[in-house]
């Protein structure tokens, strides 16, 4: 088999932007949760223009024409707040079981890291390709967070009891950063043990309460903060597959340990999927760190994964 790898180049643009129409039609085909927006050539150009003007690309060839490509974003901070090269779910067609090209394109990204001095690379895997999900795991990566996409139809029935649901004001800032700051903490620990470098809990809380598109939902027991729950209109907070301005993002979820094992998680995402319906939104969407099994168990109960991405450190 006569392959060879090549920088990526307008040359090349049209038959990426081809392959790319392929993959995302796959996706949207088996799995109707999520946004048709990849669909749309358009918005292919759109994401393969900018990453010609600002990042870095290659593509293999065999008998002159083009059969897989990986572009690199290269970011000063990535995962665990180190720099890193991301390649995102549009960033790449790699065919399953054709290994020996994969590690070529692979190998071709690395070589640059190391010039650069890039020692993490990550990749956003969709769902249904799950030979290439091996093929990585077999080459060094490790899972690190999952996105996933509810389609939104019946209203479900919520009974908070005595609880209130609740958008956060200005009041409610100072309990609000004591619970943020405790997620804080669970996130941080045994068994999650995320190796992130968290910004100030308080002004993390008033960015979002001044946000235009952040929504944050507070869980009261009466005059007493239970839990939280954060929305983002049009994002999941991870791959851009997953959201449109079609979709509600969940993000920070939250509950201290005292409220635990109530089923008060599913009764603020029930409440927040009612509302969301009720605004016109068809689906929601969310990302969780796969290393943290209570998320892993609770999303996956109403959340149909979508994008996975994984990481790995090079050398």
């Amino acid at each position: 088999m006569n392959i060879v790898i090549r920088k990526f180049s307008r040359d090349h643009k049209e038959v990426v932007l081809g392959l790319l129409e392929h993959k995302f039609k796959a996706s949207c085909e088996r799995y109707s949760c999520l946004p048709k927006k990849f669909t749309n050539r358009d918005v292919l150009v759109g994401y393969v223009e900018w990453m010609l003007n600002h990042h870095t690309g290659f593509v293999a060839i065999k008998d002159e024409r083009v059969i897989g490509f990986l572009f690199g974003m290269f970011l000063d901070e990535m995962f665990y707040s180190k720099k890193g090269v991301y390649t995102p779910e549009w960033g790449f067609y790699m065919e399953e079981h054709m290994d020996r090209v994969n590690l070529m394109l692979l190998k071709a990204l690395y070589d640059e890291m190391l010039v650069r001095d890039y020692l993490h690379h990550s990749i956003s895997v969709m769902n249904n390709q799950s030979a290439l999900e091996q093929f990585l795991f077999e080459n060094a990566y490790g899972s690190r967070c999952m996105d996933a996409n509810w389609k939104i139809g019946d209203e479900k029935e919520v009974d908070l009891g005595s609880f209130e649901l609740v958008r956060a004001a200005e009041k409610h800032v100072e309990d609000l950063t004591v619970l943020l700051r405790d997620h804080h903490r669970y996130m941080l620990e045994a068994p999650t043990i995320l190796g992130f470098t968290f910004d100030d809990e308080e002004q993390e809380v008033r960015k979002w309460l001044s946000s235009e598109k952040d929504v944050v939902w507070v869980l009261m027991d009466g005059d007493e903060m239970a839990g939280m729950m954060k929305t983002v209109i049009a994002s999941s907070g991870g791959c851009d597959v997953c959201s449109d301005d079609q979709t509600l993002g969940v993000e920070t979820t939250h509950l201290f340990d005292r409220y635990r094992g109530q089923n008060l998680g599913e009764k603020m995402l029930f409440s927040i999927y009612n509302h969301a319906k009720a605004q016109g939104f068809v689906r929601l969407a969310v990302d969780y760190e796969t290393q943290n099994p209570s998320a892993q168990y609770f999303w996956k109960k109403y959340f149909t994964p979508t994008v996975r991405s994984l990481v790995r450190h090079i050398g």
